[in-house]
């Protein structure tokens, strides 16, 4: 599984479509031999018990390494990226990453806003995964407003207090809040780097959604503030009273948490039912992100933290 991503490096920008043709993704290859007798082993025969979704991310990988043969200076339009999508539902992860790598490329700017919000609400995880974050580094550090709702909408910290938070599935979520990062790097944009700051420790809400797979999201927080705050060292403007290095180190090495600000605080008033974490930080959750995030905030600053 790990041949698309050489195929990636190895194809990348070789390849200029023709508008009349969809691009050729080559088939997943799921074929091996086990030893001694180097017996063939096919996992798409039936013969061998295998996870549902075991393919899910191979087959995500396979799309955007088809994706990114493609050169920059091609000439392609929304119309053609809608052509390429697949008729067969088992092809739709491919698609989810063919999209990611046209955003990495540059060419995803071309797909029409309505056929991006028809790709949404049509609900295929793996599709708005691979769009978010592709139009997101399309994006790249323009702060766009129209990709900034299109994210934030998926983001609870993001919303007003009063608004009707929506159905989102946890890996969207993590795509949005990584999103957020690409659309904002290097910005340094104080209230972006305040939610994600606060979203990195963000403790178990009394909400199942905020007490599974927490690690995750706090390691795309972090990931999202580091570039964010990107290079910025000690020169954060205008953010003095956030204390961000502090606030990090503190998540890295553990303590008592502190108190949840901002319009939020009520909905972490509560405690968990499920997870009893008390008033310290869970460095288990919450170390890899801010380290992460403390290294990109310092990267080829030079700067000593403390």
């Amino acid at each position: 599984m790990a041949l698309p991503v050489g195929r990636g490096m190895f194809t990348l920008f070789s390849y200029h479509p023709v508008p009349t043709e969809p691009l050729p993704i080559p088939k997943l290859n799921l074929t091996g031999r086990a030893p001694p007798r180097n017996t063939t082993v096919d996992l798409n025969s039936g013969n061998i018990d295998v996870p549902p979704n075991m393919t899910s991310w191979a087959s995500f990988h396979n799309g955007v390494a088809a994706g990114l043969k493609i050169a920059p200076a091609s000439q392609i339009d929304s119309a053609w990226i809608v052509y390429n999508k697949p008729k067969h539902a088992e092809l739709a992860n491919e698609y989810a990453g063919f999209l990611m790598a046209l955003g990495l490329n540059g060419h995803l700017t071309k797909l029409a806003t309505l056929n991006i919000h028809d790709y949404l609400t049509k609900g295929h995880e793996m599709t708005s995964i691979g769009l978010l974050l592709g139009v997101s580094a399309a994006k790249l550090g323009t702060m766009d407003m129209s990709i900034t709702r299109l994210l934030s909408i998926r983001i609870p910290a993001l919303l007003p207090p009063t608004s009707t938070e929506l159905d989102v599935p946890h890996n969207v979520q993590v795509a949005a809040v990584v999103g957020i990062g690409l659309v904002y790097q290097g910005t340094a944009h104080r209230h972006t780097a305040e939610v994600l700051l606060a979203e990195i420790g963000r403790p178990p809400g009394p909400e199942m959604e905020y007490c599974t797979d927490r690690e995750s999201y706090s390691l795309a927080a972090g990931l999202a503030l580091g570039m964010v705050c990107l290079g910025h060292g000690s020169n954060l403007i205008g953010m003095s009273d956030l204390n961000v290095p502090e606030q990090l180190y503190q998540y890295m090495v553990g303590g008592h948490r502190r108190f949840q600000t901002g319009m939020h605080r009520e909905k972490h008033k509560s405690p968990s039912y499920q997870i009893k974490e008390g008033d310290t930080i869970n460095v288990d959750v919450t170390c890899p992100g801010a380290t992460l995030a403390l290294a990109m905030i310092y990267l080829k600053t030079n700067n000593s933290v403390f």
